[in-house]
């Protein structure tokens, strides 16, 4: 599980490349969103003066591709004839610009983030793309700690 300041997530198995997106949403509570090489997002909730401190889940996944209209992770429950297993391979090495307060469609946060691969940029057997995700607040996956 967890240990003191040092947080261990099994799911979390790639390098996070660029800096986080950090929001503080108080003096005690703030709101991280990350994204890694095999093109991930994450969403981690600090909260210093709760009883549990960390709350890490997976928002978005690029990897295996998608033949839905969304990328919300909770739209993945139960829908696995959705996901294209042979199309994968999308990399960020950069981290999701966040809207905290929405935009004209959505009061949740959104991200935008694109996929692509700095050292192999000419690669055309990976569609790369742009990416609008909507937090929603529900995730395929989550994971709580006290320390």
């Amino acid at each position: 599980m967890t240990t003191g300041t040092e947080q261990k997530y099994a799911m979390m198995k790639y390098c996070f490349p660029a800096d986080v997106s950090l929001i503080p949403l108080s003096d005690s509570l703030v709101l991280i969103y990350v994204s890694d090489v095999y093109g991930q997002i994450w969403k981690i909730l600090f909260d210093y003066g709760a009883s549990i401190k960390w709350s890490v889940s997976r928002v978005f996944t690029a990897n295996p591709g998608s033949n839905l209209g969304s990328g919300d992770a909770a739209a993945f429950i139960g829908n696995a004839q959705s996901l294209d297993p042979t199309d994968a391979g999308r990399k960020m090495f950069y981290s999701p610009d966040v809207s905290y307060l929405g935009n004209d469609w959505t009061s949740q946060p959104v991200l935008y983030v694109g996929t692509g691969d700095r050292q192999h940029a000419r690669y055309t057997m990976i569609s790369n793309r742009m990416y609008y995700v909507s937090d929603t607040g529900e995730t395929a996956d989550e994971e709580t700690s006290s320390t």
